[in-house]
């Protein structure tokens, strides 16, 4: 997001043949693996998203901590395999 011009980038693409090279970096996923898991962590975490698709939200965080949220044993149960 660019102050002077709101909503201008609609998106981002990158080379990642240098990073790749020089940090020997390669992606986990392939671009469909990554949107397969993606469509399934929404189809199976709808208590994320249900809100404001029902354009409840009001802005609040949507965090682990808050009062309705599960917790964060469940929330990372919702991405297996991830090592952050």
């Amino acid at each position: 997001f660019v102050a002077d011009r709101p909503g201008h980038d609609q998106r981002y693409a990158m080379d990642t043949t240098k990073m790749s090279r020089e940090l020997r970096w390669a992606p986990r996923e392939s671009f469909d693996s990554g949107l397969r898991k993606t469509v399934a962590w929404y189809l199976e975490n709808r208590w994320w998203w249900e809100e404001i698709w029902a354009r409840r939200y009001r802005g609040e965080r949507l965090g682990t901590v808050a009062r309705g949220v599960p917790s964060a044993s469940r929330a990372d149960s919702a991405f297996p395999g991830a090592d952050w």
